[in-house]
């Protein structure tokens, strides 16, 4: 029973993928394509047609669509058409063929059309959800009927949350590859406008650190277990990672598990190990293709042997990789880092008028790492959390209320958007 809910609603998410990527081919990018009209809903013979039923599609250049009705009498039909859509272009014709000449796309055009992709990728990820969430109700009804066991449930959830999960991302990669057309179109044809660009852009930041927080505001939100929660968490942060190789960011941060979170229900910490043990053995090996180096910030005191053994031969196998910097804060806490420096530094018979700034930040976990630029925090919290305490001293701080699990490459380029727009005075003035 739980597999024919799985499977019958799998075939719902790739029917709601599969309309977006429809969808999404009528909004233009400056090439002349014919899916951009081929579609359309023309009023004909008293019903709504599509336009490829009632004329040829063709394109002649780069900048031009060709329309030739099989019948004459539809050529007002066809323009009003045209004329009601989204395209914002005005149609011409010789009495026989109408012809739509695709101006090029003005910097306002191009990030109108961005934001018309994202919501309609937007739209298709609570479509999902909302297949998920009446997947699960089947399933809690099938559990009421005792047609299925608690433990059948769970697995059920999991497996929903598996299924929810590649869908979004398949949705996130269909949009993201059409707004790449867009840009990539635009540069083509306005050469000018990709140089202006480039030089104005905002600089990047070398380093961002992120407090993924909200995974289990998200799990309850959705009527699912924490676990659940923790585990979109986890599948996210590789997105993210991903996103930021892309961005030419050098260094990412992110706060996995702070000493604090020893507190938590003995069940939940069991978890969460479990779920960074799984991590580690699914994702090393590709981690380590791709050029990441991990590094591991805090103590492994109250860990596992297995998980400890699971660390240390992912930081020996990545130790050489460049590409981007891994810093997993994972154990870890802010002050107790500083104390650790210190107690370093008090060891090694340094006289404490020697230990100075330089002196703590050699001996921190994070020694031979530039200082966050950017700190991300998810769920809208706007607090620290004891995270790089002494390393975020100017530091700047993006908060957003987007959970963790839900927070992808869309918000961090508005992140590091926002970022570039800011001045960093480290204590100095502005410039005049």
């Amino acid at each position: 029973m739980i597999n024919d809910v799985s499977r019958e609603t799998e075939g719902k998410m790739k029917k709601s993928v599969e309309s977006l990527r429809q969808h999404l081919t009528t909004i233009r990018t400056g090439r002349a394509s014919p899916a951009l009209v081929e579609h359309m809903q023309v009023e004909a013979y008293g019903t709504p047609m599509p336009m490829n039923q009632l004329a040829g599609i063709s394109t002649t250049d780069a900048r031009m669509i060709v329309i030739q009705p099989y019948d004459a009498s539809m050529i007002k039909a066809i323009e009003k058409a045209i004329q009601n859509s989204e395209l914002g272009i005005n149609p011409s014709n010789d009495g026989r063929i109408i012809r739509l000449a695709l101006p090029p796309l003005t910097e306002e055009r191009r990030r109108d059309l961005t934001k018309q992709v994202r919501a309609r990728v937007e739209e298709s990820k609570v479509a999902l959800r909302n297949l998920r969430r009446e997947a699960l109700d089947d399933v809690k009804q099938l559990e009421h009927e005792k047609l299925i066991s608690e433990n059948d449930q769970r697995r059920a959830q999991e497996q929903l949350q598996t299924l929810t999960d590649k869908y979004i991302r398949e949705a996130e990669q269909v949009g993201a590859a059409k707004e790449a057309e867009v840009m990539e179109v635009t540069c083509c044809s306005l050469e000018h406008a990709m140089t202006s660009e480039k030089r104005h852009r905002p600089p990047a930041p070398r380093h961002i650190a992120i407090i993924m927080d909200g995974n289990g505001r998200w799990a309850k939100q959705r009527g699912l277990l924490r676990m659940a929660g923790h585990r979109a968490g986890v599948e996210n942060m590789r997105r993210i990672l991903t996103a930021c190789v892309e961005l030419g960011i050098r260094y990412l941060t992110i706060y996995a598990f702070s000493t604090e979170n020893w507190s938590r229900p003995s069940a939940e910490v069991e978890g969460l190990m479990r779920i960074f043990g799984e991590f580690l053995d699914r994702e090393t090996r590709n981690l380590h293709e791709q050029g990441v180096q991990i590094r591991h910030l805090g103590s492994m005191k109250g860990v596992s042997p297995a998980l400890q053994r699971k660390t240390q031969a992912a930081l020996d196998l990545t130790r050489e990789n460049e590409k981007i910097t891994l810093s997993v804060a994972f154990n870890y806490g802010g002050r107790a880092d500083i104390v650790a420096a210190v107690h370093e530094l008090l060891k090694a018979g340094v006289a404490p008028d020697a230990i100075d700034e330089q002196a703590i930040s050699a001996h921190l976990s994070t020694r031979g790492l530039p200082d966050p630029d950017l700190i991300i925090r998810t769920s809208g919290e706007s607090r620290l959390s004891n995270f790089l305490i002494w390393q975020a001293a100017y530091s700047e701080y993006w908060i957003t209320p987007v959970f963790w699990p839900d927070f992808g490459s869309e918000q961090l380029q508005q992140a590091i958007q926002d970022y570039g727009q800011r001045e960093r005075r480290f204590g100095g003035l502005p410039e005049e």
